[in-house]
């Protein structure tokens, strides 16, 4: 059941993911350390990379934590370049590479002690 649930949740969070991926944006950023400090890819693709851990551990993968990461880096950049294809969308190289940090993150939540969580 609870592997069914984490199932639901990642779909809904890739779909979100989606959503906001190729939605017309409004706010052009005026510096790159603006556009470094406002990103919610950090966020997103950390959730998106727990559910897949998640999703992978429940299932009994022993690398889940690696392919966690990785199949959370591989969507994002696969958001970013259906962006680089869209008129009122660019593809951007910071975003990729937060998307990756945000993925990584998962890192320390493995790392944290089991009784933590």
């Amino acid at each position: 059941m609870i592997n069914k649930v984490v199932l639901f949740l990642l779909f809904v969070w890739m779909l979100l993911i989606l959503y906001y991926s190729v939605k017309p944006v409004e706010k052009s950023f005026s510096s790159p350390s603006e556009r470094i400090l406002l990103q919610p890819h950090l966020v997103a693709y950390f959730v998106l990379s727990v559910l897949f851990f998640l999703f992978l551990d429940l299932k009994g993968y022993r690398h889940s934590v690696s392919l966690a990461i990785l199949l959370a880096f591989s969507y994002g950049f696969f958001m970013e370049t259906i962006q680089y294809f869209l008129p009122y969308r660019e593809f951007s190289l910071i975003d990729s590479s937060m998307n990756f940090l945000g993925s990584s993150a998962i890192i320390i939540f493995k790392a944290l002690p089991r009784n933590f969580l």
